[in-house]
């Protein structure tokens, strides 16, 4: 329930229990700080015979925290209640003096709401008929509890909107990449099939014209199976980035294959926008335990990431760089592109969940801090090399030996 729901809902609830006839909700300026912004009029709540104090004066719907700092430091931003009262008149702020002196109201209690140890807002509780004792009835102290409820409420509140938030930037990247995925795969599939269509007709037309001969069979024959194998490991790797991550069992595959598959998807789209790929791959297998559809994601967010950042450079050669090696019983991967290295802030900072240098529209930021999770799983490791001068990713994961089985 949105808060404004909830306070309209306890309002008459409080307003029973402190015997008050008006309840006013403040809300901290989004954009400001604690001490330097303002207090926005939220919500108000008047007993049938009470007039609202904020309907026609909206010069009341502001509350500069400047023009109340002595009060408020003392004590909402304490998380203490401020009380005007029988026994409390201390006004330390000329703003408080001016907002009290000019209105109605006989007595209040101002209860503050945090969220996540930051200042939400205020829940102001007045009484409009008589002066009153908040701290002897004992009411000061249900106040300070019903601010912890209504803190918690705000503070879980908040947390399901950026957790629903993440879940909306999460699709919107899975669809940014699947519609760039789906243009990979169609330049990839398309070229081998015009391609062998080609070729058919070749022989179709020397069938037709009796010029076929065994040696013009061979080569067409030859082209046709070869533009076939590259369809067929277009569709492989297709199937392996499809895999159901959420199997309990690790799988034993070359990264030689994943990487060779999931590049037979991307160079087309690679070569379109311009980015010559080279590759060195080790001659002998480098097994891994893995889920090959994870690991595959991870290749394809390292090149969509290095084909992302060269597209906007100037630069007249772009080159991006996969590597495969052996190392200490490690398996390791390299990704480079010959795009400037980020400074030491942003290379810090890369890792994170939400830090992007993309735009919005390209980009929530989840991608290499999922990488990472995906990698930690295998018992790997993935960092970004500092040593040389451009962008290097590195990973390395456990390799297979015949005594782990």
């Amino acid at each position: 329930m949105y808060p404004r729901s909830v306070f309209n809902h306890i309002s008459p609830i409080l307003a029973k229990i402190f015997d008050i006839q008006r309840i006013v909700i403040f809300k901290k300026n989004v954009n400001s700080s604690v001490l330097d912004g303002s207090l926005e009029f939220f919500e108000e709540w008047c007993d049938t015979d009470i007039p609202s104090r904020y309907d026609n004066h909206q010069e009341l719907k502001t509350l500069n925290l400047q023009d109340i700092y002595k009060d408020f430091e003392q004590t909402l931003a304490r998380r203490k209640l401020f009380i005007i009262d029988k026994k409390n008149k201390v006004m330390r702020s000329d703003g408080v003096k001016q907002f009290y002196n000019e209105s109605d109201i006989k007595s209040f209690m101002v209860i503050p709401i945090f969220s996540n140890d930051d200042f939400w807002g205020t829940v102001a509780l007045h009484d409009i008929k008589k002066e009153r004792d908040f701290e002897e009835s004992g009411l000061s102290l249900t106040a300070t509890m019903i601010g912890y409820h209504l803190s918690s409420y705000i503070q879980n509140f908040e947390m399901k909107q950026v957790l629903s938030k993440v879940k909306e930037n999460d699709h919107a990247q899975k669809m940014f990449s699947l519609g760039k995925l789906a243009s990979s795969i169609a330049h990839e599939i398309n070229n081998p099939i015009f391609i062998i269509g080609g070729f058919a007709s070749r022989l179709e037309n020397l069938v037709q014209d009796n010029k076929l001969k065994l040696d013009d069979v061979k080569m067409c024959s030859m082209h046709i199976q070869q533009n076939c194998q590259k369809v067929t490991n277009i569709i492989e790797g297709l199937r392996l980035m499809s895999r159901r991550a959420d199997r309990e069992e690790l799988e034993v595959i070359d990264v030689n294959i994943i990487i060779k598959r999931l590049l037979d998807i991307s160079k087309e789209g690679l070569q379109f926008e311009g980015i010559k790929l080279e590759t060195e791959f080790f001659a002998d297998e480098l097994l891994v335990e893995c889920k090959p559809g994870e690991l595959s994601q991870v290749v394809s967010n390292l090149i969509n990431n290095a084909s992302d950042s060269l597209c906007e450079l100037d630069l007249e050669d772009k080159v991006i760089s996969v590597k495969t090696y052996s190392h200490n019983n490690k398996s390791i991967i390299e990704f480079s592109d010959n795009g400037p290295r980020p400074n030491d802030e942003v290379l810090d900072s890369m890792m994170e969940p939400f830090f992007s240098t993309k735009s919005s529209s390209k980009g929530t930021g989840l991608g290499l801090s999922i990488c990472k999770e995906i990698i930690d799983r295998y018992d790997g490791n993935i960092f970004i090399d500092r040593d040389v001068q451009n962008v290097k990713f590195v990973i390395e994961l456990p390799l297979v030996e015949f005594s782990d089985f």
